[in-house]
């Protein structure tokens, strides 16, 4: 039961960055270098303390092997505070993002 609830967390982009680095079996300085980035602002974006630009999106998701037809919904999730992915899309080949409502609970969009 636990596995299932975890699974299906809703994650803002750091976590899920940092989740997907580890699935990956990358460490933070790793992933820098093949994002062309410095371990500062990758450990930034982690902290949810920075959103990436949009390059650094794109370089992102090459170097976690987001899927060529999932890489655009990828850099929009990476791009905004109010979009988050469910925890199991870190394992997956697709890539789903649901909008954030400030009122209550996500709305999928």
């Amino acid at each position: 039961m636990v596995k299932s609830r975890i699974m299906s967390e809703a994650l803002s982009f750091g976590p899920w960055l940092k989740q997907r680095r580890r699935r990956l079996d990358l460490t933070q300085e790793e992933l820098a270098q093949r994002a062309a980035c410095s371990l500062s602002t990758l450990r930034k974006i982690e902290a949810e303390d920075l959103l990436p630009s949009r390059e650094l999106a794109q370089s992102l998701a090459n170097a976690l092997q987001i899927q060529p037809d999932q890489q655009a919904a990828f850099v929009a999730f990476a791009r905004t505070s109010t979009q988050v992915a469910t925890s199991d899309a870190v394992a997956g080949d697709t890539f789903s993002t649901t909008q954030r409502n400030h009122f209550g609970p996500p709305i999928h969009t």
